[in-house]
């Protein structure tokens, strides 16, 4: 249980100093969250009864907080707009037939693709860079 707890000390450092490594820490911390079910390790908390109030209310409080991240995140209203290239689409769609087939930058062809559903190959310059 002391290795396990400085562990996930460890990983909680880590996660703090570079944010990519809190993919370590994330497992490991809710491995040691569950161990709050044994009976062994939180049998001082009294009988059976209470030690399911004890788990709900510690899960209750873990909620409220998921609850106010998931509001955060779906209040965010995120809004896309480049004009040239929505004109390029429109443009795209309503003088080319249907089977014409495009080539430019990837990101570009990646719109032309999804927007207007015309094939489209890569430039050349995206698989040998000596072109």
């Amino acid at each position: 249980m002391v290795y396990h707890s400085l562990q996930l000390l460890a990983f909680a450092v880590l996660a703090v100093l570079i944010m990519r490594l809190k993919l370590f820490l994330t497992p490991h911390m809710c491995i040691m969250a569950s161990l709050i079910c044994s009976k062994q390790l939180f049998g001082w908390v009294g009988d059976r009864f209470k030690h399911h109030v004890a788990v709900f209310a510690v899960m209750a409080i873990m909620a409220v907080q998921g609850v106010a991240n998931m509001q955060a995140q779906w209040a965010i209203i995120g809004e896309f707009s480049n004009m040239p290239q929505e004109e390029l689409l429109d443009w795209i769609q309503e003088n080319t037939p249907s089977d014409s087939v495009f080539a430019g930058a990837m990101p570009t062809m990646a719109s032309v693709k999804l927007s207007t559903g015309r094939p489209i190959v890569n430039h050349p310059h995206y698989e040998d860079t000596g072109l």
